[in-house]
This record gives structure tokens, C-alpha cells and sequence, in this order.
């Protein structure tokens, strides 16, 4: 029986691109941080339009009481609800601080206001005004893939 050998040389064009490529996918999984101030401006958006539509992306707000009703109507005239002084909106537009490392982030208001607004007390319903919609949710899995194969994000 015959010994048979066969030699292959294959070259390759392009390698080097597609391995620096591959290296750069693999950097850009291990590092977000370039994510967070898009992801972070995006959210403000859907903030302030929770809150300019009166709770209704997240559910609805609770109506005033009769009795407060009648006390802000008469001292806040044409005011809508969550709105006297313009502090709580404020702090809405300024929009979310960003606390974020390479694999993490959280998107945090300030504001004693909100957090009562938010978690409601004894005496006032919660009205949801800090949530995560989920076309946001939908937008940060795009921005972190967009990141992540191509480099950029939107």
C-alpha cells in the first residue's frame, strides 16, 4: 500500500483585518462606558414625557383627592398635577446622573420630591414617574450591540 501526502498552503486575505476586528469586539464587550451619556439622554426623553402626559406611559397617575384638589386649584391655578413650584419637573429635565463602571450602570434623579411622588406616602398615592419603558429597555440592548460589533453609538 502506498504512502500518500498531501501539502495544502492557504494564504489568506484579510486576516490581520478580521483578527484586529474580532480583538475590537472583544475590547468594546469589556468596556460600556462609551453607552451610558446616549442611553442616559434617551431616558430623560421618555421621562419628561411621562411627565408632561401625566403618568400615562407608565400607567396613569392617581387623581388629586376632592379636598387637595380643591386647595391646588385655588393656590395653583392651571397647574398640572405634580407641578407647584416646577421643582419636580425641574429635576426630571436635568435628567438622570449617570453611576457607570465598564459592565454596569444606574441611572438615578435626585430629589427629595420625586422620591415621595415616586413611592407615595401616607397621606399621597405613589405616581409613578421614574420608570424603564420598555422600548428604552429595547434601545439600550440595541445601543450595547451597535457598541459592541460596529464600534458607535447612536
Amino acid at each position: 500500500m502506498s504512502e500518500f501526502k498531501l501539502r495544502m498552503k492557504i494564504d489568506i486575505d484579510g486576516i490581520d483585518d478580521t483578527l484586529d476586528y474580532l480583538d475590537n469586539v472583544r475590547k468594546r464587550m469589556r468596556d460600556f462606558r462609551t453607552v451610558w451619556p446616549a442611553l442616559n439622554q434617551s431616558l430623560k426623553q421618555y421621562m419628561i414625557g411621562n411627565f408632561t402626559a401625566q403618568g400615562l406611559p407608565s400607567g396613569g397617575w392617581k387623581p388629586l383627592d376632592a379636598e387637595y384638589g380643591a386647595w391646588k386649584t385655588r393656590n395653583f391655578p392651571g397647574a398640572p398635577m405634580l407641578v407647584q413650584s416646577g421643582k419636580l419637573f425641574s429635576t426630571i429635565a436635568k435628567g438622570p446622573k449617570v453611576d457607570g463602571n465598564r459592565q454596569s450602570a444606574r441611572f438615578m434623579f435626585d430629589g427629595r420630591i420625586a422620591r415621595f411622588h415616586q413611592y407615595g406616602t401616607t397621606k399621597m398615592p405613589a405616581r409613578t414617574i421614574l420608570f424603564a419603558p420598555d422600548v428604552w429597555v429595547n434601545e439600550v440592548t440595541d445601543a450595547m450591540a451597535d457598541w459592541v460589533v460596529e464600534g458607535g453609538v447612536e
